[in-house]
């Protein structure tokens, strides 16, 4: 992980600057930040017993384009080379395990992840960008695992709006790329996520991020995770 900056949650970063002074080899309890009314302060208290583990495709995922749908996004439409995924105008649906290349521009349009078979998505952002004007551009609603891997030399972008359309008695997505299952971010490319209407990046369930350089203004908060959020370096485990 090389940097993560969020607009508006100071927090946020003056817990990874404790973790990183503070932290070391041997995995730590994970912790939570408690922010004062301004937010301008972080509280670390731990939250009992937790060990991360890791597969190889948390940090060395690998991928080829003869085994992987390739999805070229194209200002306003998308064109799919492969098979698991549906396409409506602007908008992919991903129903199946397996990998998905994501490469070009997509102006006004969502990617959206409802699997229920077991075994991991990778979404490989190989250049992509998303904008959203009223949802999430990056929606993983259900999959087993969603790894989103930053191909390296790339520079990818997510941008949302500021006002979403959500169905009636909901109040998710509230982020420009939001999960709702485990998510892992890896690679060696470029992140970059403006999120105007709420949060940068939320998971509701374990967020690992184990390499890429990520950034994230948002009006929110820059990066929310409900289980966990573990970020890693090669030497050093850094828990949120």
């Amino acid at each position: 992980m090389r940097h993560i900056r969020g607009k508006t949650s100071p927090a946020v970063l003056a817990v990874i600057c404790v973790l990183t002074i503070l932290g070391g080899c041997t995995p730590r309890e994970p912790a939570v930040a408690e922010t004062t009314a301004d937010n301008s302060s972080a509280v670390i208290t731990a939250k009992g017993d937790y060990t991360v583990s890791y597969t190889a495709e948390d940090t060395e995922a690998v991928w080829n384009e003869e085994s992987a749908c390739v999805l070229t996004l194209d200002g306003d439409t998308i064109a799919a080379s492969g098979t698991g995924v549906s396409v409506s105008g602007s908008r992919a649906l991903i129903t199946a395990p397996g990998i998905y290349v994501l490469r070009g521009s997509l102006d006004n349009g969502q990617i959206l992840v409802d699997v229920s078979d077991s075994g991991t998505v990778l979404l490989v952002m190989d250049g992509a960008s998303l904008s959203c004007s009223d949802n999430a551009p990056l929606y993983i609603h259900q999959a087993d695992k969603t790894v989103l891997l930053l191909a390296d030399g790339t520079q990818n972008s997510v941008t949302d709006g500021e006002h979403y359309t959500l169905a009636e008695g909901t109040d998710e997505p509230n982020a420009a790329i939001f999960s709702k299952d485990d998510l892992t971010i890896t690679g060696g490319g470029s992140l970059t996520v403006d999120a105007t209407y709420n949060n940068g990046i939320n998971c509701k369930d374990t967020l690992k991020i184990t390499g890429g350089s990520i950034t994230v203004d948002a009006v929110g908060n820059g990066i929310k995770g409900l289980s966990l959020i573990h970020i890693s370096e090669p030497t050093r485990p850094l828990y949120i």
